[in-house]
C-alpha cells in the first residue's frame, strides 16, 4: 500500500501465527477476527510466519480482508534450524506482499523438504530446515530472514557451545549474508546487542520486537515495533536499510505523539481549484495535495512549480512578509493578466481547521502567523528580523548551542547552560524572587482597598449600616418599661424581703458570672493570637535556620576553596528557650479558659450559670406578686442590654454598628491615602526587579565569550566566522502569557484579532530599556483593563469581567509589576559585520544552522532552497544533520534541487512538480515516499550529489531494484 503522504510511523508485527500453525491455541479462529484482532490493536502490517507451512488460502483471504482495513499481509514461514541443539535456533523468512504466495510455498516445501507428507513422517517438533541453505533460497525468492535473538526462545544465543564458538557461528552466518534482521525478546535485550554483539560482529543490524501471537484474543506484545514506511515490502526493505531512523522500539515514535498533541501546528492537505472556469489555461485546478507530517522534500527541474507551492502554503499559513517568489507581480500577479486572482486554495490542519483565500490576496496584519516561510528573496530580511527579535523563538535552543560549546572545566560541574546560569546568577534571582512575593503580597492589599473603594462596596456597606440601624432601632423601642423596686421595711413581709435580698444577690452574681465569662472569652481570643505568635515566630526562625544552613552549605565549597573557615566570617546563635517556655504558658491558660468554656465541664460557666438560674427560679417562686415583677424586670433589662451592646459593638467587632460606620468612614479618610502608599511601595518594587534584570544581563554577557571563541573554530562555519551576541531586554512570551488570563469577550481586547492588535500596537509603543519606558508601559496596560478605550467614553469596565475563569486581578496586576516577562535577546553579528552586510552563503550558513538547531517554534517551516549559496560539501555537514533532527519536533517543507536534503534526510515525502505546458500549463504534483518506486524514479531522474551523499543514497536505489 503505497501512501500518498509518504512513510508513516506505524505499528507492525512480523512474527504472527495463525491456526495453520500447528501449535496455535484455538483452531476455530476465522481470518476474520484475526485481522479484527489486528486492527483493534492498531497494527497495520503483519508477516504471517506459521511453523513451517504457508496456508496459501489463508495467506490470501488475509490479505483480502487485510486490505479493507488498510492492513498489508505479507507472506511468511517460520523455519526450525539444525543450529543449538535441543532448543533449535527459529527463523522466518518473509515475503514481498504481491508475491505469487503459492508458488514460493511450493519451492519452499520441495527444497526445504517441509512438504504436508515430510511434516506428518517427521512430526511437528522434529522438521528441521538448513539455516544457511534455507536463508538462501528465501533470498531467491524475493524474501528476507530475520533471527531469533536475545533472550528470546529459540534464539541464537541459545547455542550452548562455548561463547567462542557461539560468535564463530554468528559472524559467519552474518558475513554470508544469511541474515537481515535480529528479532530479541525483550527491550533489554536491545543495548546488549548495540553495544556488545554488533561491535564484534562489525556492522549493526536492525533490532525488532514481535508478538509471536498464537491466540489473537489475547494479542500482546513486549514492546511495539514502530516502522515508517510505506506499507509495502518495498517500504520495509527501506526501513532495514535506515533502521536507525525507520525503526522504533517500544513508546511512540517523536513524530506520532507531535502529530496527536500539535495538530494546529501541522498542515494536512492543501486544496486549490479554479474558480474562473471560462479561463483556459489549467495551472492548479483541482490540485489535492496530502501532506506527512514530518520531513516534505519539494523536488522538480527548475520552472515546474516547487516556489508555486511554497509560496500557496506560506500565503495560507499567514506568512508574514511579502517576498514571495512565485505570487509577486512580475509573475502570477502581473497586473497586466491577474492569474491569481482566478484561483483559491485551502489550506486544512490536521485539527481540521481550514482557511480559504484566493491566491490573489495578501496576508492580511490581522492574520495569525502560523507557519514560518523563508523563501529564497527572504533570507536577509529575515536575518535581520532575527537580529532584533530573537528574544522570544531562539533563546532555549540558543542556551544549548551555548552550552555545548562552553568547555568542560568552566561548566563548574554544571550539566546544562540554564543550570550554570543559575549557579552564577544564583543570588540575584533568589533576590529577584523576594521582590517578586514582596509585590504579589502588596498586590493582594491593594486588591483588597481597591474592592473596597467600589461604589458596589460603598453601596453594600451603606445598605448593611441601614439594617443595622433599623436593628438596633427596633431593638431600642423593646427596652422593657421600668418596674420599681417593691418597698421594704415595715411595709412588706420581712419573709419577702428576705428573699428579694437573695434574688437580688444571685442576679448579681448572674451579671458578674456574664461579666467573666464574657472576659474570658476575649482572653482565649488574645491567648489564641499569642498562641499563633509564637507559633509563627518558632516557624520563622526554623525557616530563617534552614536559609541560614543552605548557606553555610552553598558557601562550604567556596570557603573550603578559599581555606577560610566559616566561623571566622558569620555564626548564627539562636535561643528559643523564652519563646518555648511563653508557648507552654500559653496552651496552659489555654486548656484552662477552654475547659472553662465547655458546655460540658462541671467547672464550665455554663454549669455555673444553670446552677444560678435554678436556684433564682426556686426562689422567684416564693415571692410575692411585686417582687417577682420586679426581679422579671431585671432578667429582662440584663437580656436587652446584652443584645444592645451586641448590635452596637465596636469598631473592631466585624457586623456591628460601630464597625460598620467605621468602615464607611475609613472609605475616606484612610483607605485612598493607603491606596497611593501601596501602588508606590509596589512601582519601587518593580523597579528593584528591573534593576537586577539589568545586573542579570551583564552576567549573560560574561557567559558568552568562551562561546563566540568556540563557535569561531567551528567545522561547520568553514570560514571560521565569529559570532558575536549582543543582548538587550524585550517581552517574552508577554502576549501568549496575557490572554491566558484576559478574554476577548469584552473591553479594550474584545476580539481575538482587535484584542491582539491593541496590545501589540501598545508594545510597540514603548521600549523596555529604561524602567520609566516600562511603567508607562504597565500603565497604559492597566487603563486599557479598567476602561474600555474602544470608544470616545472610555467607559469604567471592571477588571475582573475580563479575566479568565481562575484568573484573578491580584493574578494580573503581579503579572504586570514582577516584570518575568522580560527577557534578554541575542542580537547576532557575525564578527565586526551586521547581518544585511553579509555575503549569501555566510548569511545562508549563519541563518539556517541556528534557525534549524535553535528555533523552538513548532509551527510548520518551510524554505525555499536553503542549499541555495552553499556548495554540496557545507550542505552536507551543515544541513543534514540539522534538518534530520529538526524534522522530529516540527513540520518541514524544502524545496530542493540537491539530494542530501531529500534523500540522505531521508526525508518522509517527496512531492515531484512539473508543469504540462502543452496542456493549459497544468501543474501535476506527484507524491510519495522515498520507496515509491515511480517516486524513486524522479528522484534519480532530477537528483544528483556528492559522493558521500551519493554512497548513502545508492543503498536506497539498489533495494529497490
Amino acid at each position: 500500500m503505497n501512501d500518498l503522504r509518504g512513510s508513516k510511523w506505524r505499528k507492525w508485527d512480523l512474527h504472527f501465527h495463525t491456526p495453520s500453525s500447528f501449535d496455535y491455541q484455538n483452531k476455530s479462529i476465522t481470518n476474520l477476527e484475526i485481522i479484527e484482532g489486528l486492527e483493534k490493536k492498531e497494527v497495520r502490517a503483519v508477516a504471517i510466519t506459521d511453523h513451517h507451512v504457508m496456508d496459501v488460502e489463508r495467506i490470501e483471504e488475509l490479505q483480502r480482508l487485510g486490505k479493507e482495513k488498510g492492513i498489508t499481509v505479507f507472506p511468511g514461514i517460520e523455519l526450525r534450524s539444525e543450529l543449538g541443539g535441543s532448543e533449535s535456533i527459529h527463523f522466518i523468512g518473509i515475503f514481498p506482499e504481491d508475491s505469487d504466495v503459492r508458488e514460493i510455498s511450493v519451492k519452499l516445501q520441495g527444497k526445504l523438504e517441509i512438504t504436508s507428507s515430510d511434516i506428518r513422517r517427521k512430526g511437528d517438533d522434529f522438521v528441521y530446515s538448513d539455516f544457511k541453505e534455507s536463508s538462501e533460497l528465501i533470498h531467491e525468492l524475493g524474501g528476507i530472514v530475520t533471527v531469533h535473538a536475545g533472550k528470546k526462545t529459540n534464539g541464537i544465543e541459545s547455542i550452548r557451545n562455548n561463547q567462542k564458538y557461539k560468535q564463530a557461528i554468528k559472524k559467519d552466518l552474518v558475513e554470508g549474508g544469511y541474515i537481515d534482521v535480529f528479532e530479541v525478546g525483550q527491550l533489554d535485550d536491545v543495548d546488549d546487542y548495540q553495544n556488545i554483539v554488533f561491535p564484534h560482529l562489525g556492522r549493526n543490524f536492525p533490532l525488532i520486537i514481535c508478538s509471536d501471537n498464537h491466540l489473537i484474543k489475547e494479542y500482546h506484545t513486549k514492546a511495539n515495533l514502530w516502522i515508517k514506511s510505506d506499507l509495502t515490502y518495498k517500504g520495509l526493505k527501506q526501513a532495514i536499510t535506515d533502521s536507525n531512523d525507520r525503526i522504533k522500539l517500544g513508546i511512540k515514535p517523536e513524530q506520532i505523539v507531535n502529530y496527536e498533541t500539535k495538530k494546529t501546528k501541522i498542515i494536512d492537505s492543501l486544496i486549490i481549484n479554479k474558480t474562473n472556469h471560462k479561463m483556459t489555461d489549467s495551472w492548479f485546478d483541482e490540485c489535492n495535495l496530502k501532506f506527512n507530517s514530518g520531513l516534505v522534500s519539494i523536488i522538480g527541474n527548475k520552472g515546474n512549480g516547487k516556489s508555486a507551492l511554497v509560496d500557496i502554503l506560506g500565503l495560507l499559513g499567514g506568512s508574514s512578509h511579502n517576498t514571495f517568489e512565485f505570487l509577486n507581480e512580475k509573475k502570477f500577479r502581473n497586473s497586466k493578466n491577474n492569474i491569481s486572482q482566478h484561483f483559491e486554495a485551502t489550506l486544512k490542519w490536521a485539527s481540521e481547521d481550514t482557511f480559504t483565500k484566493s491566491l490573489s490576496e495578501n496576508v492580511s496584519n490581522t492574520e495569525v502567523e502560523k507557519v514560518k516561510y523563508i523563501p529564497q528573496q527572504y533570507l536577509e530580511k529575515l536575518c535581520n528580523e532575527m537580529n532584533i527579535a530573537s528574544g522570544n523563538s531562539f533563546d532555549d535552543e540558543i542556551k544549548k548551542v551555548i552550552f555545548s560549546h562552553i568547555s568542560i572545566e568552566n561548566r563548574l560541574g554544571c550539566e546544562t547552560f540554564d543550570l550554570l546560569l543559575a549557579l552564577k546568577t544564583k543570588e540575584l534571582s533568589e533576590e529577584m524572587n523576594i521582590y517578586r512575593m514582596q509585590v504579589s503580597e502588596t498586590n493582594s492589599l491593594i486588591c483588597e482597598i481597591e474592592l473596597k473603594l467600589t461604589n458596589t462596596y460603598r453601596e453594600q456597606l451603606t445598605e448593611q449600616l441601614r439594617v443595622k440601624q433599623l436593628e438596633y432601632d427596633q431593638h431600642i423601642k423593646t427596652k422593657p418599661e421600668v418596674v420599681e423596686k417593691p418597698l421594704s421595711g415595715d411595709q412588706v413581709d420581712s419573709g419577702y424581703a428576705q428573699l428579694a435580698e437573695e434574688v437580688a444577690l444571685l442576679n448579681a452574681q448572674k451579671s458578674q458570672l456574664q461579666d467573666e465569662k464574657y472576659m474570658k472569652v476575649e482572653k482565649r481570643k488574645f491567648f489564641v493570637k499569642k498562641q499563633e505568635a509564637v507559633k509563627s515566630s518558632l516557624g520563622k526562625i526554623d525557616n530563617f535556620v534552614l536559609q541560614f544552613d543552605k548557606l553555610i552549605k552553598d558557601l562550604s565549597e567556596n570557603l573550603e576553596l578559599l581555606e577560610v573557615n566559616q566561623e571566622q566570617i558569620i555564626t548564627l546563635k539562636i535561643d528559643k528557650s523564652l519563646l518555648l517556655f511563653n508557648q507552654e504558658q500559653i496552651n496552659d491558660e489555654l486548656i484552662k479558659l477552654t475547659e472553662y468554656l465547655d458546655e460540658n465541664s462541671v467547672e464550665s460557666y455554663n454549669y455555673l450559670y444553670e446552677g444560678l438560674n435554678e436556684k433564682l427560679k426556686q426562689l422567684e417562686e416564693k415571692l410575692d406578686r411585686p417582687n417577682k415583677l420586679y426581679q422579671s424586670y431585671l432578667t429582662q433589662m440584663e437580656q436587652w442590654g446584652r443584645v444592645e451592646k451586641e448590635l452596637m459593638g465596636d469598631a473592631l467587632t466585624p457586623n456591628s454598628l460601630a464597625y460598620i460606620r467605621n468602615q464607611l468612614i475609613e472609605l475616606d479618610s484612610l483607605l485612598p491615602a493607603e491606596l497611593i502608599k501601596l501602588k508606590d511601595l509596589r512601582k519601587q518594587l518593580s523597579n528593584q526587579i528591573f534593576d537586577l534584570i539589568q545586573k542579570l544581563i551583564s552576567t549573560y554577557k560574561d557567559l558568552y565569550n568562551p562561546v563566540q571563541i568556540a563557535i569561531s573554530t567551528h567545522p561547520l562555519i568553514r570560514e571560521k566566522y565569529q559570532l558575536n551576541f549582543e543582548v538587550s531586554i524585550v517581552l517574552n512570551t508577554f502576549v501568549e502569557e496575557f490572554f491566558k488570563m484576559v478574554g476577548n469577550s469584552r473591553g479594550s481586547f474584545y476580539g481575538t484579532e482587535d484584542g491582539n492588535r491593541r496590545l501589540k500596537d501598545i508594545i510597540d509603543k514603548y521600549e523596555f530599556l529604561n524602567f520609566d519606558s516600562i511603567v508607562s508601559f504597565i500603565e497604559e496596560i492597566i487603563l486599557n483593563l479598567e476602561t474600555d478605550q474602544r470608544y470616545s467614553s472610555k467607559s469604567d469596565i471592571p477588571i475582573e469581567s475580563q479575566l479568565r475563569k481562575g484568573v484573578t486581578k491580584e493574578q494580573i496586576y503581579s503579572f504586570l509589576f514582577n516584570l518575568n516577562y522580560l527577557s534578554p535577546i541575542y542580537a547576532l553579528k557575525l564578527g565586526d559585520k551586521e547581518i544585511d552586510k553579509l555575503s549569501p552563503g555566510e548569511k545562508g550558513a549563519l541563518l539556517l544552522m541556528f534557525y534549524l538547531l535553535v528555533d523552538l517554534d513548532d509551527r510548520p517551516l518551510i524554505i525555499d532552497q536553503p542549499e541555495e549559496n552553499l556548495d554540496n560539501q557545507s550542505v552536507f555537514e551543515l544541513l543534514v544533520p540539522c534538518i534530520k533532527e529538526a524534522k522530529n519536533r516540527r513540520q518541514i517543507f524544502i524545496v530542493t534541487h540537491n539530494p542530501n536534503l531529500a534523500v540522505v534526510c531521508d526525508a518522509e515525502q517527496i512531492i515531484y512538480s512539473s508543469i504540462d505546458k502543452k496542456n493549459g500549463n497544468r501543474v501535476n504534483y506527484l507524491t510519495g515516499a522515498i520507496e515509491n518506486i515511480e517516486v524513486n524514479n524522479k528522484i534519480v531522474d532530477i537528483l544528483e550529489g556528492t559522493w558521500p551523499a551519493f554512497d548513502n543514497r545508492t543503498n536506497k536505489y539498489i533495494m529497490l531494484v
